[in-house]
């Protein structure tokens, strides 16, 4: 699951499970409620909901919803104007708590949890299985990654100073452009697209790996 958000909604309407993706797959979700991935009938659906055009500022009440099942339930046929709306709705409520649109304050993102910045506060704390994922033209001065954190900057953000714990992640895509990331052993620093990250030090046991941004590997400190 890559989309905003997803849950698995039951035939009488009741939502059994509701999940930030970025953190859990479909398999995680159904076993940590106890339930079979598969039932072997239609009493569940899993749902996803995702911005149309990839701007989660846009009123999630108009946000594209799939089935993600091989077969879509003849009760989701029946009632999917319910089935839109109800989701649409978690959505909703979701981006309230998810989505950052403000300058300045510090903010952070607890154990699996997603925060989604359009804005450039001062500081933000990744703890274990959180997710930060920098958008538009945002620049948080300074990223904290705990171990199994990670940082995600995407579009044309340019966050200041990024840390990533050992155990942790960043990921930079897209054009954005960090100042400077420092990768703790066995941490990951992972650059694609055209992003161009000014500086990466890399210490003893962490790893850079990079796709098409070939442009970063002069930026790479290794010590």
């Amino acid at each position: 699951m890559s989309n905003a958000w997803s849950g698995v909604l039951r035939s009488d309407f009741v939502w059994l499970l509701k999940s930030t993706p970025h953190i859990h797959s479909y398999s995680r979700m159904m076993r940590d409620a106890g339930l079979p991935e598969r039932s072997g009938s239609d009493a569940y659906a899993k749902i996803e909901v995702t911005p149309t055009d990839g701007c989660y500022l846009s009123d999630p009440m108009t946000w594209a919803v799939k089935i993600d099942e091989p077969r879509t339930p003849e009760w989701v046929r029946d009632e999917w104007a319910r089935v839109e709306d109800s989701a649409r709705r978690q959505a909703k409520a979701w981006a309230r708590e998810h989505i950052m649109r403000g300058d300045g304050g510090d903010y952070k993102v607890g154990a699996g949890e997603v925060l989604i910045v359009y804005g450039s506060p001062a500081k933000i704390r990744v703890a274990k299985d959180g997710v930060c994922q920098t958008r538009d033209t945002s620049a948080p001065r300074a990223i904290r990654v705990a171990d199994g954190g990670v940082c995600h900057t995407r579009d044309t953000s340019a966050p200041g100073e990024i840390r990533v714990s050992k155990g942790g992640e960043c990921w930079t895509s897209d054009s954005s452009a960090p100042d400077e990331i420092r990768v703790a052993g066995c941490g990951l620093c992972w650059t694609s697209d055209s992003s161009a990250p000014r500086k990466i030090h890399v210490s003893s046991g962490g790893r850079c790996k990079w796709g098409s941004s070939v442009s970063s590997k002069g930026r790479i400190f290794h010590k």
